[in-house]
Order: C-alpha cells, then structure tokens, then sequence
C-alpha cells in the first residue's frame, strides 16, 4: 500500500516534499502543501541548521539535505481511509571553513569517528533518519514519531 490511491499523496511523495521543506540554507516546501512542518522533529532540524550556520558565523558554511529512500517504505491503511506510513531519509550535513579560518576543529566523539580533530577543507556527516507518518484521504500529513542516527562522518 504504498501507491497513494485514496490519500493525499503517496507515502513516498510526502517523504520527498517533507526531505525538501527540511534542506539548508534553502529548503525547498512544496507549493501545495501536503505535509506539516508544526511536528517537533521539523522545528528541531530547522532551529539546529539555523543554530550551526550562526554559531560557525564568517568562519564556516554549514549546508543540510535530506533524501529519501524510495525502496524503504511500509504503509497500512488505517480505518479511517488514510494510511501509517514508516519511511527513512537521508541527512547529510556539510561543514566547510572559509578563508577566514584556518581550520575547524571537531572534539569528543565526533573527533575520534573522523579519525581526526581538525577540518581543513569539509566534513560530511552522514545519517540515518526514521519517520512514521499519518497520510490522511485529503488536507496535510503529519509526522507523528521521528529518530536518527549518526552512520557516518567523514573530515578532510
């Protein structure tokens, strides 16, 4: 049941408007919207990207995208004529210093998965995004549950 017959859109739709409305600094929502940014995990990544770009200033960029998996999607009709969907996206998060620094510097955790501390040239943090999704028969998606996970983080 993934096709999205009877539902505002397909599950898969509503996953790339929602992977689109997210990006940064320019996201992308659609012009009909079909799926709400109100849920605490859009409010979360918008404010954090907002954060990171602010707290890197004139010394760095920060960019964020997200991209669903199309073949990972699992939806069942509820009674009501709309659809639970579970879909994953996604994240990759970008850091690159500008001329005005020298280098960024990655601690903790962070540092010892990259296999260094310092970034002279980017830092491209890879993860895994969880979304469980109510598509009604008409009106606007909502996210209803939301995790993610770090898989990865590359510095150069």
């Amino acid at each position: 049941m993934t096709d999205g017959s009877g539902l505002v859109g397909s599950p898969a739709t509503i996953a790339k408007a929602y992977a689109d409305a997210l990006a940064y600094p320019a996201p992308r929502p659609p012009k009909t919207p079909i799926v709400g940014l109100d849920d605490g995990f859009a409010k979360g990544i918008l404010a954090s990207s907002s954060a990171q770009a602010k707290a890197l200033g004139k010394l760095g960029t920060f960019t964020r995208s997200h991209a669903p998996f199309a073949q990972d999607v699992l939806a069942f009709r509820l009674e009501d004529g709309g659809a639970l969907a579970f879909v994953q996206l996604s994240r990759r998060d970008t850091l690159t210093p500008t001329r005005k620094a020298k280098e960024l510097v990655l601690t903790g955790s962070l540092a010892k998965l990259a296999g260094t501390s310092k970034i002279t040239k980017s830092a491209d943090l890879d993860w895994l995004e969880t979304l469980a999704i109510v598509v009604p028969a008409s009106g606007t998606a909502t996210i209803v549950a939301a995790s993610e996970q770090l898989r990865g983080i590359t510095a150069k």
